[in-house]
């Protein structure tokens, strides 16, 4: 049950509101968790559900935070970055996987190994031999867009968070690919449900990891046009969930033992951690799309690079490329969603 008293502005300072409404309080310290989805609507291309895991100290505060990550580049992913125009998010984001892992991946191979959930291996496995090349055979070395002085910039924004109470804990992804989406649409799953079972696994990796059992808080981008969870929820079957507020714009969950797991529309605008996964999940979404590129490029000249959105690029890209996949014998599974 929200308070009435609160300001927008406060909903957004960290409350970890308890299964007791009257026993409230606010907690500004322990797990945080961002999550985040790129790609929900493209024709071609990953989806991507991403989380950015920090600890939070008694210093940070989500309004001042959000205000100070903007003068130095960190924003919704929307707002920071575009196809072909990625040097500087790229900055952020592997300057994100450094401070996780200790390094900058070599590649986006790498890349995929340092973050994603289950690793490359798995979504390889699933791929039909003659259609595998398309999406893992072209390199792609890192940085792709970014120079040195764009990584350097990137690691004195996550200074710069340091120094607002943010301790980076974890970065991870999990990565639909379009044989993945077309797969779950035709067992009944779309892709709202199947982009909230992503972030249920990926908040339950940062719980187990990080939290020590103790309740964290889990902020979401909204899904879609999702305002009700709790039926679709997978958690909820082990977690008492108390639900405790579904507006427009916000839902609101407890679930018992594990924290409070809320969904907001524009969270990458308002809550650092939201911001920096949805930076993540852009870069490794555009590397996905880059590496198609690269690879239908070698077999049709004067190839357009296409985004994988609903463009005319994209929709030339698709046209242009159809007599070399049925050559290939690419799995139309696996290239349009």
């Amino acid at each position: 049950m929200p308070d009435p008293r609160a300001s927008r502005a406060d909903s957004r300072t960290l409350p970890l509101l308890g299964p007791d409404p009257k026993a409230r309080t606010r907690v500004t310290t322990g797990l945080l968790v961002g999550l985040d989805e790129n790609g929900m609507g493209p024709r071609l291309g990953p989806l991507l559900c991403t989380a950015v895991s920090v600890r939070a100290s008694s210093r940070y505060r989500s309004g001042r935070a959000i205000a100070k990550a903007r003068e130095v580049g960190i924003d919704d992913s929307k707002a920071t970055s575009a196809h072909g125009k990625m040097a500087a998010a790229e900055g952020i984001a592997l300057a994100v996987v450094e401070a996780t892992t200790g390094s900058v991946p070599s590649d986006v191979d790498a890349l995929l190994a340092a973050i994603e959930l289950d690793g490359p291996d798995r979504l390889q496995h699933r791929c039909p031999g003659t259609t595998r090349a398309q999406c893992w055979s072209a390199p792609v070395a890192l940085p792709r867009f970014a120079s040195e002085e764009d990584l350097d910039r990137g690691r004195e924004a996550i200074r710069a968070l340091r120094s607002l109470g943010l301790e980076l804990l974890r970065v991870r992804c999990v990565y639909h690919c379009a044989s993945l989406i077309n797969a779950a649409k035709e067992s009944g799953v779309n892709k709202l449900v199947l982009d909230l079972r992503a972030f249920e696994r990926l908040s339950e990796d940062a719980w187990l990891t990080h939290g020590e059992r103790r309740e964290g808080r889990f902020v979401c981008g909204m899904i879609g046009g999702l305002r009700r969870y709790v039926p679709h929820m997978r958690l909820s079957h082990r977690f008492p969930v108390l639900t405790c507020d579904e507006q427009r714009d916000a839902s609101t969950y407890w679930l018992d033992g594990f924290g409070e797991m809320r969904f907001e529309i524009d969270a990458d605008a308002s809550h650092v951690p939201v911001a920096l996964a949805s930076i993540v999940g852009k870069l490794v979404r555009e590397l996905a799309v880059e590496r198609q590129n690269a690879f239908y490029g070698e077999h049709v000249a004067d190839l357009p690079a296409a985004s994988g959105y609903h463009d005319p690029i994209t929709a030339r890209f698709v046209d242009a490329t159809a007599r070399v996949r049925k050559k290939l014998r690419i799995a139309s599974a696996c290239f349009e969603r």
